[in-house]
């Protein structure tokens, strides 16, 4: 086995591999960083995400770049054993050219001694076919959106130059990302497509076979769109269309198209699995002609992806698309963009990426001055609302002061025209009512021709089903044609031996009768003593030609009885085939006069309702018209005397809760007053207590004073008496 030789100039960036299989990376052959390493990235997972026959699939980290990736580790020594080392190089180099948004992106590649690493996109929500065992079988709208996904990643696939197939799509092989997007995945399996040579390899899983593939007979692109209608009814249904009990008896019914659709599988997903899991490869609908079908018209999709961003994803240039690791992914994280950077860009870019540069930058100025019109037209409407708000400010200033102006003389009679304005606008909510009772017969009517109109489309979907089923009444025509054909060549093939046989028998005969009559000379010749030696010699060699006369017998006899029983056959073919004929006929024209006859009688029902319909609509429509446009001229003199009406009543209000405020507060100065007259007096009781304890005093200390007096002249007598000692 040859190994790939590392340049000298690349030794110092590469891996020491004893063995080397896989080219190098673009990034480090481009020189960009140097060959990736197992120990540069962490698992961020105890288990593994996936696994298969020979790898398994874990969640990593970069520990430089903190990129987030998927990666593929898949045993070498199993490859090299079973002689995949070819099918391998061609899977990563597949993965390189494909760039797609429903396909799982390669972004770099790896290896050492033990395994090859694919550094792939991740996809967090895991495969469909876990999701499809926890549901059992998906809704009609979710399994639309996944099969237009994969029919969108097919038809990229199909689009390259080559053309590549995948020859391995089952559920198993899609995964989803974040989002629940349906992405394509494992393309071990998948190849370049030669259209001079098909393909003779025998690949995939049992149940998705090909009847092509069975019959190794070769096969191209349309061993996709096989896959996709058993894919499509699995989804449906929880299983395979193909079952059987071994398998030999699988690949019978694969290949005789034995499929048993339940009754709850849709009409319109039937006719399109009938398509595409047609024996022929030639009869299948072409993959581009898919995504027209009635059956994705029928069921929107759930989501959708920009045609821009498919435009570029899906550019058919065969370019080998990668991403340099150990650097920051576009994708983890977002890019700043410089305006030197995009002149370099459409510089270095080819003539078609400029064209495609253009148009997306003469769109974004397109979407800008769009966007700058609707700025001004707002900013417009934002200075026209901020004077309508002043000018309400100034009329509620206006309606306060009158109100003010007119509180000592309010006047009861806005009260009765309130009543009136009350009774007016009850009226019209009667109006009202009739309105959307009216609308709501319009939407029934509206529910009963769509309902019409869905049972015409079921009945032209019938017509589809039944043209289907005299196209394979007319292939059943042509094999039973083919068989009365071969029982025909066999009769007349049968005819010829039987003639040789007759003539055989008379040469036969010819001979046996001159045998006889030299025998019967010999006998009338002979009279000697071994005459009864001779005789019985001569009895037992006609023994033995009378034995043989008997076995060609026996062989005329029973050639005739095969020839009387193919006789019969074609006879009861002929007569089969002539009632098959009969009953198609018959079948076809009773079912053709009954859906002309149901198709024509609709359509009258649906002239006549939609007529009478249309009618009524107008009358109603006019009657309400005529009905909106009064009550309009009347709500809009009124609305005005309602609106002032209202503020003078809010104002009304206001005054009134002023009053009352104002009253309270009345009432309690009242009763402070009423406590400070009470303290007055008591204080004046208080003080006259007082007054009187003063003049009590008074005279009391002028009593004091007189006797003090008289005491003092005493004293100063006695005084002047005595000596004074010093």
């Amino acid at each position: 086995m040859a190994t790939n030789k590392v340049p000298d100039s690349l030794k110092d960036r590469v891996n020491q591999v004893k063995n080397r299989i896989l080219f190098l990376s673009p990034s480090v052959v481009a020189g960009e960083e140097r060959e990736s390493k197992k120990e540069d990235f962490e698992s961020l997972s105890n288990a593994n995400i996936g696994s298969g026959g020979f790898g398994k699939v874990y969640r990593v980290k970069h520990r430089l770049s903190q990129n987030i990736y998927a990666i593929k580790v898949v045993n070498k020594q199993k490859i090299v054993e079973s002689e995949l080392t070819e099918q391998m190089k061609l899977e990563v180099k597949i993965m390189y050219k494909l760039d797609h948004p429903n396909i799982i992106k390669l972004y770099n590649h790896f290896e050492d001694d033990e395994s090859f690493y694919l550094v792939l996109e991740l996809a967090s929500k895991g495969q469909l076919y876990t999701k499809l065992k926890k549901l059992g079988r998906l809704e009609e709208r979710v399994a639309a959106q996944y099969i237009r996904e994969i029919v969108a990643a097919v038809n990229y696939l199909h689009s390259q130059k080559p053309p590549i197939i995948h020859r391995d799509i089952k559920p198993e092989n899609i995964l989803l990302d974040e989002r629940e997007v349906g992405k394509l995945c494992d393309f071990g399996w998948s190849n370049f497509f030669n259209k001079e040579s098909k393909r003779l390899t025998y690949c995939g899983t049992p149940e998705y076979l090909a009847p092509e593939m069975i019959k190794q007979s070769g096969h191209d692109e349309s061993l996709d769109l096989w896959n996709i209608g058993v894919l499509m009814f699995e989804l449906l249904t929880g299983r395979p269309p193909f079952e059987g009990n071994s398998q030999p008896e699988l690949y019978d019914n694969i290949v005789k198209v034995k499929i048993n659709f339940p009754n709850d599988f849709p009409k319109l997903a039937k006719d399109l699995a009938m398509r595409l899991l047609k024996s022929n490869p030639k009869e299948r609908i072409k993959a581009k002609e898919l995504e027209e079908h009635a059956w994705f018209k029928a069921n929107a999709p759930v989501r959708t992806i920009t045609k821009k961003i498919a435009e570029l994803a899906s550019s058919a240039d065969g370019e080998i698309r990668y991403e340099a690791v150990s650097k920051k992914s576009i994708i983890n994280s977002p890019k700043v963009v410089k305006k030197d950077d995009i002149s370099k860009d459409i510089i270095n870019s080819t003539p078609k990426m400029r064209e495609e540069k253009a148009k997306i930058i003469s769109d974004l100025s397109n979407k800008c001055q769009t966007l700058k019109k609707e700025l001004a037209e707002l900013r417009i409407n934002y200075q026209m609302k901020l004077k309508e708000v002043e000018t309400a400010k100034k009329e509620n200033e206006e309606i306060k002061q009158h109100m003010g102006n007119s509180e000592k003389g309010f006047v009861p009679e806005s009260a009765i025209e309130l009543r009136k304005i009350t009774e007016e606008v009850q009226k019209l909510k009667l109006l009202n009512k009739n309105r959307t009772e009216v609308l709501d017969e319009l939407e029934k009517k509206n529910m009963q021709i769509t309902e019409q109109e869905t049972k015409i489309k079921l009945l032209e979907n019938e017509i589809e089903i039944e043209k289907n089923a005299k196209e394979m009444l007319g292939a059943k025509e042509t094999e039973w044609q083919e068989k009365v054909d071969s029982l025909e060549i066999k009769h007349k093939g049968l005819k010829q031996q039987h003639e040789e046989i007759k003539n055989q028998k008379e040469e036969k005969e010819v001979e046996l009768e001159g045998k006889l009559e030299a025998m019967q000379k010999k006998l009338n010749s002979k009279v000697d003593e071994n005459a009864a030696d001779d005789a019985e010699t001569m009895i037992e060699m006609i023994k033995s030609v009378i034995d043989e006369i008997k076995e060609k017998i026996k062989v005329q006899i029973i050639s005739k009885k095969e020839e009387a029983g193919i006789r019969k056959e074609l006879l009861g073919n002929y007569n089969k085939l002539a009632e098959l004929k009969i009953k198609h006929d018959t079948d076809a024209h009773e079912l053709h006069a009954q859906h002309l006859l149901q198709i024509e009688e609709l359509k009258l029902k649906f002239k006549e309702e939609q007529a009478a319909i249309i009618k009524k609509r107008e009358e109603k429509t006019e009657e309400i018209l005529k009905k909106l446009q009064e009550i309009e001229n009347k709500t809009i003199a009124k609305e005005t005397v309602v609106d002032r009406i209202r503020a003078m009543q809010s104002s009304a209000e206001l005054q009134s809760r002023l009053i009352t405020s104002l009253k309270t507060e009345t009432e309690m100065q009242i009763s402070e007053k009423k406590d400070l007259n009470k303290r007055i007096q008591e204080a004046k009781d208080k003080f006259g207590d007082l007054e009187d304890q003063c003049k009590m005093m008074k005279s009391k200390s002028s009593k004091s004073k007189i006797i003090s007096s008289s005491s003092t002249s005493t004293s100063s007598t006695k005084s002047q008496k005595k000596p004074i000692y010093i």
